[in-house]
């Protein structure tokens, strides 16, 4: 019984948060992720939406002249409402600052 429980504990504590309704709202807004596929940050990036971004991802080694254009100095670059947003962000925070309207509880995010 004691091993069920922690095994219980640690299934639950492992268990992410459904961002794809901030994703959906994120596409709406046109918003925009520049990166590279050798980017360590980036990938943790996709890894907290558990997702690919697809849509939002830009991949630089593919499109060097657009991430160009767009002044992409670092990865990940965030592209929201015409303002550059470098590092790793937390999705509630992305979805702030492009103007979505999300709640988020342990399980899932609404907008």
């Amino acid at each position: 019984m004691k091993y069920f429980l922690i095994l219980l504990i640690l299934l639950v504590g492992c268990t992410s948060v459904d961002y794809s309704e901030i994703e959906k709202c994120l596409l709406e807004k046109e918003v925009k992720m520049y990166g590279v596929e050798w980017c360590p940050v980036c990938a943790k990036q996709k890894q907290i939406f558990n997702s690919e971004l697809e849509g939002i991802y830009v991949e630089c080694i593919d499109n060097p002249q657009l991430c160009l254009d767009k002044n992409v100095e670092g990865y990940p670059t965030w592209m929201i409402n015409d303002e550059k947003h470098l590092g790793l962000l937390q999705p509630e925070e992305i979805a702030a600052k492009a103007g979505c309207s999300c709640s988020c509880t342990k399980e899932v995010c609404s907008c």
